[in-house]
């Protein structure tokens, strides 16, 4: 996604920060000062006085006022002015919403070299505000912005190079502009960094650099980029793995609100790694990431009232996460919603919808249910009966490392169903299954005699 450096006001009228803590007798003696030099025709003073009321430092708040003396600068030609004008006039402050006299006085201060306001041209050619959208224009306003160093538009190149708009996909030069940026410590740009270092984009893949600048991110409260961080320390990627570095990253960014970060702290809690377990600490971060729309948290926090973990047991609650979990096209959310069909769970029993759910899970290779459709194909669930489609379906599961395939593989050849016969190398499946601790593989084994 582009990064919006749609400036703050407190960075647009930066005078303000200082003002800001100021004792109000000082507000009162600087404000008149200033409107004293404002009025004679200084156009900084006029500034000043434009943020004074802006604020209401030292003066009642007025934007309606604030924007007429950062007009009276703007028409003496001074950039800060002229900045603060387009500023009000894009977002209405003090003055009706105009973007095509925002974009005018962007375009003045742009033309006399400022850089914010040549960024501030290429978001106007970017999104069209008072222009028509052209991707060429804009990048054009976004270079010259980021050859004189100005961040947000090198971040802003560097996007182009990398998605192809206004020029040709390039991701060493997209590499080489986030870097620059990455380097006046901008966290979006380094979070970035740690990206392209993961993927491979522009750079060699090589972990300990991603690991390296998604902390940097992460150290300035980069929510994504602690999250990721966190990913990190749980897989290994770049540093020595660590479920407890994992917990504390993951908890960071989730009190920031991030869905994925408080989606995999929840996971934590589920299975109990890096912290005490807890389904409860679970339900509370899944709901907070459900509700956010995450459909992996979704599909969980159906799993919790499928089996009342951390939560009372509600079937229906169950369905309505599991639903919204498959609409967004969850795997996850789509398998547990099939089998809700399959077993009239929250719903009425319908194997047609149980088959659909189930066929969607499985084209995103979701092996629990390619097995399942297996299933569905064995026993003419929802499809007609075809036990060689049942057979490879089962094989197919278990190449992606599910269990109760291999039983099912290892059944179909011992009993020669869709499948020639082949009783040694059944033997040999049922006891990969019977090694993982598949109960049905244990008997059927020890029913044919065999030694596992």
């Amino acid at each position: 996604m582009k990064k919006l450096f749609n400036s703050s006001i407190a960075k647009l009228f930066a005078v303000a920060a200082v003002m800001m803590f100021a004792p109000m007798t000082l507000f009162a003696q600087s404000f008149e000062e200033d409107l004293a030099r404002a009025k004679d025709g200084d156009s900084d003073a006029q500034i000043d006085v434009g943020i004074c009321y802006f604020f209401g430092r030292g003066v009642e708040e007025s934007q309606e006022v604030a924007f007429k003396w950062f007009e009276k600068s703007a028409k003496q030609g001074n950039i800060g002015g002229q900045l603060r004008v387009g500023y009000c006039y894009l977002y209405g402050l003090g003055v009706d919403i105009d973007k095509k006299a925002s974009t005018k006085w962007y375009r003045m201060a742009a033309e006399q070299g400022d850089p914010e306001a040549q960024y501030r041209m290429g978001d106007a050619y970017y999104f069209g505000n008072g222009v028509k959208v052209d991707y060429v224009e804009s990048f054009r306003w976004y270079m010259l912005s980021a050859e004189q160093g100005y961040v947000e538009g090198q971040v802003n190149v560097a996007y182009a190079y990398r998605f192809g708009e206004g020029v040709d996909v390039d991701y060493v030069e997209a590499a080489k502009w986030y870097r620059m940026a990455a380097e006046q410590d901008d966290d979006f740009a380094q979070r970035i960094m740690g990206d392209l270092y993961v993927y491979g984009e522009g750079v060699d893949v090589d972990f300990v650099e991603a690991a390296k600048w998604y902390r940097m991110a992460a150290e300035q409260d980069n929510a994504v980029a602690q999250d990721k961080l966190g990913m990190c320390y749980l897989n290994g990627d770049g540093v020595k793995k660590s479920q407890a570095e994992a917990v504390k990253w993951f908890r960071l960014a989730a009190n920031q609100g991030n869905p994925d970060a408080q989606h995999h702290l929840a996971n934590r809690y589920y299975y109990g790694q890096g912290v005490l377990q807890s389904y409860e600490e679970a339900v509370k971060w899944y709901m907070s990431a459900a509700e956010q729309g995450h459909a992996y948290a979704q599909g969980m926090l159906g799993l919790c009232y499928y089996y009342g973990d951390g939560v009372e047991q509600d079937d229906a609650q169950a369905v309505m996460w599991f639903g919204l979990s498959a609409e967004q096209g969850n795997s996850f959310g789509q398998y547990w919603l099939g089998a809700c069909y399959e077993y009239g769970t929250g719903v009425e029993i319908d194997y047609d919808e149980m088959f659909m759910w189930y066929s969607r899970s499985a084209a995103q290779e979701y092996g629990p249910a390619i097995n399942e459709l297996g299933d569905c194909y064995y026993y003419g669930k929802g499809i007609e009966c075809d036990l060689e489609m049942a057979y490879e379906l089962y094989i197919l599961a278990a190449e992606l490392g599910e269990v109760d395939a291999y039983y099912n593989v290892g059944y179909c050849l011992v009993m020669g169903k869709g499948v020639e016969e082949d009783y040694a190398k059944g033997v040999e499946m049922l006891k990969v299954a019977a090694e993982n601790d598949h109960e049905a593989a244990k008997v059927l084994l020890n029913n044919l005699g065999e030694v596992w």
